[in-house]
């Protein structure tokens, strides 16, 4: 899967737009350029009706429980990590980061939480234990208000 991919599906988490929308905004403007959407949901229920609509592939899962995270990751070049910035992100992170290892391929990752993008992130825990930027085997893109930085996790 190369960048200029866009038959493998691209993966995203919060894509119910529980916590702020990110997801949910992402998908939609995916799906309007033609790009396949696999969203990530905890539970099949109203808010997975939009998604549907779209036409986005449904994988139930959770940020939580990492080996229901492999398949979603399966086959994805590029996956959007967004989640609030609260309790879990630590876990959540290092799940995400635990099953794209295991799926292989190494998917591009965009993490699209605050926290983990600011300029004193390698201070916070999320940063020193569990993110996506210290796990992930393949390239990082961090996004939010604090500018976007990429980072390669290919040693």
């Amino acid at each position: 899967m190369t960048s200029s991919d866009t038959t493998s599906p691209i993966l995203i988490t919060g894509a119910t737009g529980r916590h702020g929308g990110t997801g949910a905004h992402l998908a939609r403007r995916l799906r309007e350029a033609g790009r396949s959407v696999r969203a990530l949901v905890r539970r099949l229920d109203e808010r997975t009706a939009p998604l549907q609509a779209l036409g986005a592939e449904i994988v139930v899962g959770d940020l939580h429980d990492r080996v229901s995270l492999v398949p979603a990751l399966e086959g994805v070049g590029l996956a959007y990590f967004t989640y609030p910035v609260s309790g879990g992100i630590v876990e959540a992170a290092a799940n995400f980061a635990a099953a794209a290892r295991q799926v292989g391929g190494h998917p591009r990752v965009v993490v699209m939480s605050n926290g983990a993008s600011h300029p004193r992130a390698r201070a916070t825990s999320a940063a020193r234990t569990g993110s996506p930027k210290r796990c992930c085997a393949g390239q990082v893109w961090i996004l939010s208000a604090c500018g976007s930085r990429r980072f390669s996790t290919r040693t």
